[in-house]
């Protein structure tokens, strides 16, 4: 049995948006980022319900010029073995 889901076109995302400290300076909530349309092998959409920022990523924040960060950018994203 098989079942399918439609993705939406947009969500959520912290984005670093200028080197600032602290992040609550430095990072917009944007509601429109784009939902990656076009998945590897291997690959899957996970829908989050919650989510932290890594202190050393805050930390890169304020530290890395923009032409380094190529800003904007989402700021915490997640890799790993399901």
């Amino acid at each position: 049995m098989s079942a399918s889901f439609a993705s939406p076109d947009t969500q959520k995302a912290w984005v670093s948006v200028r080197k600032y400290y602290p992040p609550s300076k430095s990072l917009e909530l944007w509601n429109d980022w784009p939902v990656k349309k076009t998945l590897k092998t291997g690959e899957v959409i996970v829908n989050i319900h919650a989510a932290a920022l890594n202190p050393a990523a805050w930390k890169l924040m304020r530290l890395l010029p923009d032409f380094i960060a190529k800003r904007l950018y989402v700021a915490e994203t997640s890799q790993g073995l399901l």
